[in-house]
């Protein structure tokens, strides 16, 4: 019993370390449905991958690579995620629905990308998307992992798509907030507050509202650099501008109470 819970320990220890990542979750190879994949001729890659990227995150749907520079980051999507699990192959176990749940929810995510791409473009640091494998990059890329090993990736093998670096807005705010920078802050307000305005315009939806993980300011601007969950909006524009808008205000009357009237008279 020892023996098992010192392996429990030190299984859970490397899985912190490591934050999960294996080389293996980013390969299309792993374990993906091959009719989820199709070679193109993708665009002509950036100068920006010239340089090394390093592990910087792991998010719900991607693994984040940041480059040396600190300029720009590259997310690699956590296929296993998106892929049935090996019980799905056997009848007497599998569960009802989930190869289609799983090709639903990547199909999902593609479309994401693509409004990203299409109809915000900078506006969510986006710079650079490779949604399908392709055969003409000829691009290898340094990737160093938590361990700080370096990998190889030939990305003509690879989804990812590639963001300017953006610095986290709900920490900022609070920054700014410490040091009494007023004027900052209401700039920063007013910023958000035409993003949202924006994107609602263009009728995109964005469910991941989290404006602590999920907002950042790339060259003085707010941005919603996570782009994982956008759709084609459907309702009325003022429940949207709301929704947006919604957890920010609880954010803001918990730590900021005396910028919140300040908020809403701008907001509407």
């Amino acid at each position: 019993m020892r023996y098992l819970l010192t392996i429990a320990i030190l299984i859970t220890l490397w899985h912190q370390i490591t934050h999960g990542f294996k080389m293996q979750k980013i390969s299309p190879f792993h374990r993906t449905a091959s009719s989820y994949v199709s070679r193109i001729e993708a665009p002509t890659p950036p100068l920006i991958f010239s340089q090394p990227y390093r592990y910087f995150a792991r998010g719900q749907q991607c693994y984040v690579f940041e480059s040396l520079d600190n300029q720009f980051v590259i997310k690699f999507f956590r296929l296993p995620k998106f892929s049935p699990s090996f019980l799905s192959y056997l009848p007497f176990l599998s569960k009802k629905g989930e190869k289609d749940y799983r090709k639903r929810q990547w199909n999902h995510l593609l479309d994401s990308l693509r409004i990203a791409k299409e109809k915000l473009g900078l506006e969510s640091g986006l710079i650079y998307t490779h949604l399908k494998l392709s055969d003409n990059l000829n691009t290898s890329l340094t990737l160093i992992d938590p361990l700080g090993r370096r990998n190889q990736v030939f990305l003509d093998d690879y989804y990812f798509i590639v963001q300017k670096k953006a610095e986290l807005f709900g920490p900022l705010l609070l920054k700014l907030y410490k040091e009494k920078k007023e004027k900052k802050i209401q700039e920063l307000l007013i910023s958000f507050i035409d993003t949202v305005h924006h994107r609602v315009d263009i009728k995109v939806r964005n469910k991941n509202r989290n404006c602590m993980k999920n907002l950042g300011i790339i060259q003085n601007r707010v941005v919603e650099f996570d782009v994982g969950e956008l759709s084609a909006l459907k309702t009325n524009r003022e429940k949207e501008v709301e929704k947006s808008f919604r957890q920010f205000r609880k954010f803001l009357s918990h730590k900021m109470p005396e910028y919140l009237s300040y908020f809403d008279q701008h907001a509407l």
